[in-house]
């Protein structure tokens, strides 16, 4: 799920898709506030820099920052992971302690596409029945590849191996 829909229907979905039993993620993008009915149905919180800092209302720059907004997220009972672009990740499972991943370094050729590209690849993952951390990884991968690919390589990339 994603916050370019109304609240409500993310709600509703977010229910259906537990109800099937089905893992729930939610990208909150574009930062907005979200309602109880909907975080109280979302298995995995995926949020960047700007929206953690608008929902947990901590400052967060860097991985050490990131980890003092995860109690504000919902720590303990969701997993959340803040996505820092270039600078990795940090993930917290439901029942596990912060874990930062680190960047990959490739020549970036452009950003545009890369979080809806580590979300894709972490749903497929998760789908899957890989851990969070895997998952993680398995998106992080898949993002630092596709910011270093041009337009024209990123339609016949096969993000399947990562």
């Amino acid at each position: 799920l994603q916050n370019e829909v109304p609240d409500a229907v993310n709600a509703a979905a977010a229910r259906a898709a537990r109800d099937g039993g089905a893992i729930v993620v939610l990208n909150a993008a574009p930062a907005r506030h979200l309602g109880p009915e909907l975080l109280d149905n979302i298995d995995v919180l995926v949020v960047n820099r700007v929206e953690a800092e608008m929902m947990s209302g901590a400052v967060v720059k860097d991985a050490q920052t990131a980890e003092l907004a995860l109690p504000a997220l919902g720590a303990g009972s969701r997993d959340i992971i803040i996505t820092l672009g270039g600078e990795g990740l940090v993930l917290q499972s439901k029942s596990g302690s912060p874990v930062f991943l680190a960047p990959h370094a490739v020549k970036v050729v452009s950003t545009h596409g890369a979080g809806d590209c580590f979300l894709g690849a972490l749903a497929a993952k998760l789908a899957d029945g890989n851990t969070l951390e895997d998952s993680c990884g398995a998106a992080n991968r898949a993002a630092a590849s596709f910011v270093a690919m041009n337009e024209a390589e990123r339609g016949f990339a096969d993000f399947t191996a990562l």
